[in-house]
């Protein structure tokens, strides 16, 4: 079987990915400036109202794949290789839920088979 990704879940990863970018280097300024982090939690975004926008879909997607339980030790400040990595993971695993038969869940949730990963700081 090929790692490879559906295009629903290479939107999920780059959007993901550019939204780490734009966080991390604050350009393009216009578009920094419509993202709004948590006060509570800068792991995470305060989203706006549901729309198609990159503004909405990239801060939802990213809060939606810190609910994993077993990813809480990473964040916005970690290393866009070891977010990738992560990243690519959940949705290569999640994708591979049914292979006999597309469902549903092959593009819309992360997996949570994470817990072989090891981050830096401990294991996940």
């Amino acid at each position: 079987l090929h790692n490879l990704l559906t295009v629903q879940n290479l939107y999920r990863l780059r959007c993901i990915m550019e939204l780490v970018k734009i966080v991390k280097s604050r350009e393009p300024r216009p578009l920094y400036l419509t993202l709004n982090v948590s006060q509570r939690n800068n792991n995470r975004f305060v989203t706006t109202e549901p729309s198609i926008y990159f503004s909405y879909n990239a801060p939802w997607l990213w809060n939606s794949f810190r609910k994993i339980p077993v990813i809480d030790n990473f964040g916005l400040d970690s290393d866009e290789n070891l977010i990738k990595s992560l990243l690519k993971r959940s949705l290569l695993d999640a994708q591979k839920v049914d292979t006999e038969n597309w469902c549903k869940n092959n593009f819309v949730e992360f997996s949570k088979v994470l817990m072989e990963i090891k981050t830096p700081s401990n294991s996940i």
